[in-house]
């Protein structure tokens, strides 16, 4: 998810949060910073149009925006300058 800091709309950065039940509304984590503003660019952000969006590598393995492994592409604004590295609670990786 991205969020704003003001009522401008400027972007503050991109957080990640977790529920392995989507009918448990409650059962989402605590949203933690994945990408701040200055990581993303360094040109103010109000106009970059930010969406964050995971996708998957693994094309045998049935991975799209769906469904994505341990390791996908995290794209911003249309682009994927980087992977993320999904792994869960209390997992290290190795």
């Amino acid at each position: 998810m991205n969020y704003a800091t003001n009522r401008d709309w400027t972007h503050g950065g991109i957080d990640v949060s977790f529920n392995k039940n989507l009918a448990d509304p409650p059962g989402w984590t605590e949203p933690e910073e994945t990408l701040n503003q200055k990581q993303i660019t360094n040109k103010p952000v109000k106009d970059t149009g930010w969406y964050p969006q995971v996708m998957g590598i693994n094309r045998a393995q049935g991975q799209t925006d769906k469904l994505a492994g341990k390791v996908a592409h995290l794209f911003i604004a249309g682009k994927s300058r980087w992977e993320i590295l999904l792994l869960k609670p209390g997992e290290i990786d190795q």
